[in-house]
């Protein structure tokens, strides 16, 4: 297996997920600036796309695996995916306690991993890439 690239739809599939999961995080960042701008309206929209932001890393989690097996990827990105949905899980859990001492750092690390995992999944996959 070493030297081969992942197959055309697990890396298709993690690519629509990875960028579905960047997208609901930035909307998460975006609703918590709303939110400390005075609109606390925001807080019932951050609440509700936390669960949607959750089911879409699970999804990339899922798209990770596959990635990887059946599609002879590397295994780095499923294992970071699913740090990223333990993460997201506890992130969500220290939003609804509002513990922001945690909650905060946490959303920028998994920000942080999710546009390193954007970025590795859109780049052109050589024997390198892996």
């Amino acid at each position: 297996m070493i030297g081969l690239r992942p197959r055309g739809w697990p890396l298709w599939l993690f690519r629509v997920m990875v960028t579905f999961a960047a997208l609901s995080m930035f909307a998460q960042a975006a609703l918590a600036g709303g939110l400390l701008a005075g609109h606390f309206d925001m807080l019932a929209l951050h609440r509700d796309n936390s669960t949607v932001s959750v089911l879409i890393v699970t999804a990339m989690t899922v798209a990770g695996v596959l990635l990887h097996r059946p599609g002879r990827g590397p295994s780095w990105p499923m294992w970071v995916s699913l740090v990223c949905l333990v993460v997201s899980v506890g992130q969500a859990l220290l939003g609804y306690t509002r513990t922001l001492s945690l909650h905060v750092p946490f959303g920028v690390l998994i920000t942080a991993a999710l546009l390193l995992l954007l970025v590795w999944a859109w780049r052109p996959m050589t024997q390198e890439s892996r």
